[in-house]
């Protein structure tokens, strides 16, 4: 038996919409960054939501800005899966490149 524990959103501080091709044509995929709050464990520290589509995760952190940024690479990682993998051919304002990665030191 699967246990399954409904993760809330929250309110919402970023979305990006990509796009792909499919058989049905153009399609999008909305990413959404939530607002980082205390995790709600005991003892937890901070939890930052992201949303793909219909699927909710948590980035997590000692604090509010290291779980924002956990949840940003999630949403990188989760992306690059979708687009190697998955072979779906995702694009930003008709660009490969998603625009998500940070600028380097």
């Amino acid at each position: 038996m699967d246990i399954i524990i409904e993760i809330e959103l929250g309110e919402v501080i970023a979305n990006r919409e990509l796009n792909y091709k499919s058989t049905n044509g153009e399609q999008s995929l909305i990413v959404k960054l939530g607002k980082p709050r205390l995790d709600s464990k005991p003892g937890g520290d901070w939890e930052c939501p992201i949303q793909i589509g219909e699927k909710i995760k948590l980035g997590y952190g000692v604090d509010s800005y290291q779980a924002l940024l956990m949840a940003i690479q999630l949403v990188s990682i989760d992306l690059k899966y979708l687009k190697d993998k998955q072979k779906l051919n995702l694009n930003w304002l008709g660009m490969d490149d998603l625009g998500l990665n940070p600028i380097s030191e």
